[in-house]
């Protein structure tokens, strides 16, 4: 299996502001506020991305994003929202970048898989998503077949889980602890110890002045 085609479009806003839903008193759904990180001005003026084209590994920036409302902020003015184009509420932010550092903890090390009867139990994930299928030449003797997540965080955690499968692998950093991923999907080297030049050179730096 060489991974799996996503076919992502998304929406991100210039800015995004926070919005208080307040509860409903003796409402058996919710009797505390609600807040929610929504985009600012029309939905026609949202910019239209494919933030996988942006980043061949996206969900690593989210693994790495501060369970704070700037964390949040900061993260959405680049990408987008997690689950919704123009709204999301913040509470569940915290857990699906904790989903998500979970997620690339299991594809790391086959240490993280349960074993029975000495295979590996398969890791079900719940996603939505659609299958776009479609010709490709004129004479539509050529066809391709896409997955269309639902969502952007969807969208995050098939590119996770297909690039591992595409032979990509998650490390991290020798100098500053950093995940960053190699192979085939990123264009590093399978056995790169550094996350950037600048961290390979501080490190060779650092090398060098302990040893004068």
């Amino acid at each position: 299996m060489q991974g799996i085609r996503i076919e992502f479009e998304w929406f991100k806003f210039i800015d995004y502001g926070v919005e208080v839903r307040p509860g409903v008193p003796g409402s058996l759904l919710s009797q505390v506020n609600t807040e929610l990180l929504v985009g600012l001005g029309p939905r026609e003026a949202a910019l239209k991305t494919r933030p996988l084209d942006m980043s061949p590994d996206l969900y690593l920036e989210l693994a790495k994003s501060q369970p704070t409302l700037a964390g949040y902020k900061e993260f959405a003015k680049r990408y987008g929202l997690l689950t919704d184009p123009q709204r999301d509420y913040t509470y569940q932010w915290p857990q699906l970048i904790m989903n998500m550092r979970n997620l690339i903890d299991l594809i790391r090390d086959t240490g993280n898989w349960k074993i029975e009867g000495e295979k590996y139990v398969p890791f079900d994930l719940k996603m939505k998503f659609g299958l776009r299928f479609v010709p490709t030449s004129a004479d539509g003797s050529q066809t391709a077949l896409s997955i269309v997540p639902a969502n952007l965080y969807n969208a995050l955690v098939l590119q996770c889980v297909s690039n591992r499968a595409g032979g990509g692998e998650v490390r991290s950093c020798k100098a500053c602890g950093a995940l960053f991923e190699t192979g085939r999907t990123t264009g590093r080297r399978s056995n790169r110890e550094f996350c950037s030049d600048k961290c390979r050179f501080e490190f060779s730096h650092r090398n060098r002045r302990k040893k004068q």
